[in-house]
């Protein structure tokens, strides 16, 4: 089976970046790919201004998008709101992508300890092959 409509979620953290590394090597051995960096933001849309929801997010991306951007990785960046761990899910399914790439662990300190729960929740749920990255 050849995976061409790949999903990378990240948040801004080391373990996403060390995914976004694992997923340049990876589009680089394809023919043809369909790279969607998938970030999603907890906030309420209601509680918060776009402006500063697209600062923190671009803030978050930035050094994603640079090593995408250097390596010649043609990439679209989706912005999800809501639960990080069902919103990927979610559209994992929905836009039926052949693999998904994610950090072991995100930016939450509490979950550091263990896999995180975004991480696992994804490998347990979602109906494509995952690759955790740590």
């Amino acid at each position: 089976m050849i995976y061409q409509k790949i999903l990378l979620a990240t948040d801004g953290s080391d373990h996403a970046l060390r995914a976004t590394d694992h997923a340049i090597k990876f589009v680089k051995s394809v023919r043809e790919y369909n790279l969607d960096v998938v970030i999603v933001i907890k906030e309420n849309v209601k509680e918060s201004n776009s402006f500063n929801m697209v600062s923190v997010v671009e803030e978050k991306l930035k050094l994603t998008k640079r090593k995408l951007k250097r390596a010649g990785v043609h990439f679209r960046t989706v912005i999800l709101i809501g639960e990080p761990k069902h919103e990927l899910v979610k559209y994992a399914r929905q836009e039926e992508m052949d693999l998904c790439i994610v950090g072991s662990r995100g930016l939450n300190r509490f979950q550091e300890m263990v896999l995180g729960s975004v991480s696992h929740k994804v490998a347990k749920n979602i109906s494509c092959p995952v690759i955790i990255i740590k």
